[in-house]
């Protein structure tokens, strides 16, 4: 028995090395230095947006902060808000070429939902915040999702004296929404509901209180007016809480914080489409802290989920991966990684890039943080060499040296050659730490290429520089002439009467580096080299 267990650590240790964890992420990036609290970000193409709570004075209003280039600038904040006396729980999504951004806002005396659109792809220009919701009651924690002409917002409210789900559907062309439909109907309450889109359908994902126990349920829609009976797949434990849906290769997935015998531990459940039922939920954390909010995450061939974690004496935000679809995970990575508490995180995967933003409240000042995935690796500058760039040399032996600004995952090493195309990108990576020159010996006459990449530890690959050389081995054996200027010369006359041709003056003006080929002076000293050292 005892050999069965270590055979089984083994194998376990092993396949968990050969899953290690495919995704790097760069240094944390405060975009908000305080005052800010519950960010939500959306994506397109290179723009990045994040929707957040700013206080001013004792309330908090929405502002938009956005990017151009990955997250990697930021444009000044813009107020979405300005008349409101309290806002709370920024929504944003990204749609046909619009930021669409939902919040909760308190200035008709009791929590209502607003809405606001931008009318361009950059989110420069807001729409005036349109109410929603019409309760005399509170109407909290929205949630949104679209399916491509539509926006679909889920919401708890407790106008029937508990709190329930209801949901309106924004035709997106039409600029309407449809009458509320209320989706629950319970005694105990529901609450943190999670919708997400897929093929035409809504699937959406709750809290709901039943006695002592929290259970966490699942109902879909066609059309968010009619929908399935509600399943528990919480089934078989104490209680779970704040359930999020994702999509990985195999279906639909929910993630969970759940209770059971008086352990708090993150759980997956998986929906079976041939035998249409949720399978037994599976235990994804194995630890003595608690550990709550989790988000699942399907990129490409891998699943990735995150959450909080106190294991470092404060909140941290937690990742770890999975390339069998939630079998075995990888160690788990503090993303976070400061002394305060991570809080109110949100995430999303932007397939026009391959890339994965991460963004969150640090702190009790309003701190709010942005975070990548690491995508990208800087690319290599020439910083010596042998030769000028583009100009010939009788030089046969080549020497090149380079530099890299620094890089959140680090460069690990370089790929280079040269050859006689200008395009190469070169593949055979030299791992001979640190590498920073080359050299090559004794090369045929004619022009060339040194190509020259890096590639960081994460295995990103930077830009190829393409540096061209040009090699005349013959132009230490011819004389170079000095020619006199006289009053009268030309570079054209000059060309005319060494070279035979009056047309060379542009190239006689560049070997002398003068900027100006139709002015030259009376006592100037002009070099004349071999007409073939001059090129084409």
């Amino acid at each position: 028995m005892t050999k069965f267990i270590f055979t089984g650590m083994i194998f376990f240790i092993m396949v968990s090395m050969l899953y290690s964890s495919s995704m790097g992420w760069e240094n944390n990036q405060v975009i908000i230095n305080e005052n800010g609290f519950k960010p939500a970000i959306a994506a397109f193409r290179n723009f990045v947006f994040v929707a957040y709570l700013k206080k001013t004075g004792e309330n908090k209003q929405v502002f938009l902060l956005a990017s151009e280039d990955q997250g990697r600038t930021w444009k000044s904040p813009i107020a979405v808000t300005k008349d409101s006396s309290q806002c709370d729980d920024p929504e944003i999504l990204y749609v046909n070429n619009k930021v669409y951004i939902f919040w909760v806002d308190h200035k008709d005396g009791n929590n209502e939902i607003y809405f606001t659109y931008s009318d361009d792809e950059k989110g420069t220009e807001l729409k005036d915040p349109v109410r929603v919701t019409f309760s005399e009651s509170d109407t909290i924690q929205p949630h949104i999702t679209s399916t491509g002409d539509k926006i679909f917002l889920v919401y708890v409210d407790d106008k029937e004296g508990d709190y329930e789900l209801f949901g309106r559907t924004y035709v997106i062309m039409d600029n309407e929404f449809s009458d509320e439909v209320q989706i629950t109907f319970y005694s105990g309450g529901s609450f943190y509901p999670n919708a997400l889109s897929m093929l035409d359908e809504i699937h959406l994902v709750w809290q709901k209180k039943d006695g002592e126990r929290w259970k966490v349920m699942y109902s879909k829609s066609l059309d968010g007016i009619q929908w399935t009976p509600a399943i528990d797949i919480s089934a078989g434990l104490d209680s779970g809480y704040e359930p999020r849906l994702s999509f990985s290769q195999s279906g639909l997935k929910v993630v969970f914080q759940a209770e059971h015998k008086y352990e708090f531990e993150i759980y997956t459940a998986t929906y079976e489409e041939l035998s249409d039922h949720w399978l037994i939920p599976m235990k994804l954390s194995r630890n003595v802290n608690v550990e709550n909010s989790p988000t699942l995450l399907a990129v490409s061939d891998r699943l990735y989920a995150f959450w909080y974690d106190y294991s470092e004496g404060n909140n941290e935000i937690i990742c770890t991966s999975s390339t069998d679809d939630g079998l075995l995970w990888t160690e788990r990575v503090n993303l976070s990684e400061t002394p305060q508490d991570s809080h109110e995180f949100d995430l999303i995967y932007n397939s026009f890039n391959d890339n994965t933003y991460l963004v969150w409240e640090e702190g009790n000042a309003g701190q709010v943080v942005f975070k990548q995935a690491d995508r990208y690796c800087p690319t290599p500058s020439i910083i010596a060499s042998t030769y000028k760039s583009n100009e010939w040399s009788f030089e046969k032996d080549s020497f090149f040296k380079w530099k890299i600004d620094s890089d959140g995952s680090g460069v690990k090493d370089y790929a280079y050659l040269i050859d006689k195309e200008p395009d190469t990108a070169p593949d055979l990576f030299i791992a001979e730490y640190p590498v920073d020159e080359a050299k090559f010996y004794n090369l045929q006459d004619g022009i060339w290429y040194f190509h020259l990449r890096a590639r960081d530890n994460m295995g990103n690959l930077s830009e190829t520089v393409h540096y061209p050389i040009k090699i005349n081995s013959k132009m230490y054996l011819e004389k170079v002439v000095y020619y006199v200027v006289k009053y009268g010369d030309t570079l054209w006359d000059i060309c005319e009467k060494q070279y035979g041709n009056p047309r060379m003056y542009n190239q006689l003006a560049k070997y002398n580096e003068i900027k100006n080929p139709r002015w030259i002076y009376p006592h100037q000293v002009i070099k004349i080299p071999p007409k073939g050292s001059l090129g084409k």
